[in-house]
């Protein structure tokens, strides 16, 4: 069957933190385990692509395992378009807090009939869920599959993987937040397939297991809840900061006339309702607004000064 599908990567789940929040190893714990070895079922469903593919085989099989008598198995052509690379990702549904103690260990085995070029990158790994961001990753970004036909294991630390992942993620997109100042769950078991239009991927993963002690859920929403409300301190402070330095932007411009003036009052301005919409959405503030932000009431500072002292004013 062909299929296209052009839909975002990921879904990593980020609910804030703070300083002081209660750490891991205080919060009521439970044991975790989830454990396929597929020989019944097959539950790895289409995730995310970027390409038009036809789906030569998927599901399981008797003709490689690593253990039993079953894998899954995955087949497919990449057919376009001609981009330099192309993905299709497949993905086995979890929820489980990247908190506590909690590890990764599976099998997979890149056929000889693979034709793909990009074959060494055939591997698994796992999407984090935050609440403003989703991110998916392989597990070691550095490892490659070294041959064809061999089963390989796959081990990982989910709790250090997410809470990397989710401190990327937010130092990039949300001011004054890291890793530390969110809640992170592991929401997909995945594998990640490259390929160029016309090659074809062969893979077999056998023996997945995620297993650990991690923090109730009834434990993990009190903690979200505290961290949340730290991060809502921290932001609050900032726009404070932002209203109180357009107030005295305001003021010091009635001193001025003239259309440099004007020019101004109508940056001044607009800054004002960028900042009340940041209000109204009451919790967090982008990165790329902080520094439209910040910047702006700087440089509309320097100009006023400068403005005076030309007039005489200082």
């Amino acid at each position: 069957m062909l299929k296209k599908i052009l839909v975002g990567v990921g879904s990593v789940v980020f609910l804030f933190s703070g300083f002081n929040v209660v750490k891991a190893a205080e919060l009521k714990k439970k044991p975790y385990l989830y454990q396929e070895g597929f020989e019944n079922i097959d539950p790895f469903k289409c995730w995310s692509a970027n390409a038009e593919y036809k789906v030569n085989f998927k599901g399981l099989t008797e003709e490689k395992a690593h253990s039993g008598k079953k894998s899954f198995k995955l087949d497919i052509t990449f057919l376009g378009p001609e981009k330099k690379s192309l993905f299709a990702y497949w993905a086995i549904p979890l929820r489980v807090p990247a908190e506590g103690k909690l590890k990764f260990s599976g099998h997979i085995l890149v056929d000889e009939e693979s034709t793909s070029s990009g074959w060494k990158r055939s591997k698994l790994g796992v999407n984090v869920s935050c609440t403003f961001h989703s991110g998916c990753a392989r597990f070691d970004r550095t490892w490659r599959v070294p041959s064809k036909g061999k089963w390989y294991l796959i081990e990982a630390d989910l709790v250090k993987h997410g809470k990397q992942l989710a401190d990327n993620l937010l130092r990039k997109y949300k001011w004054g937040m890291t890793g530390k100042d969110v809640g992170i769950y592991i929401d997909r078991v995945a594998v990640f397939l490259e390929a160029k239009a016309g090659e074809r991927v062969v893979v077999y993963v056998d023996d997945i297991k995620v297993e650990g002690e991690v923090p109730t859920e009834e434990a993990y929403k009190e903690e979200r809840k505290r961290r949340w409300v730290l991060v809502k301190e921290r932001v609050e402070r900032k726009l404070v900061y932002w209203e109180n330095s357009l107030s005295k932007i305001s003021k010091d411009l009635s001193s001025l006339k003239g259309e440099e003036k004007k020019k101004l009052e109508k940056k001044m301005n607009s800054l004002i309702t960028e900042v009340s919409e940041i209000r109204k959405r009451k919790g967090y503030i982008k990165a790329s607004e902080e520094k439209k932000i910040s910047s702006s009431i700087e440089k509309i500072k320097e100009k006023i000064s400068n403005l005076n002292q030309e007039e005489g004013y200082f």
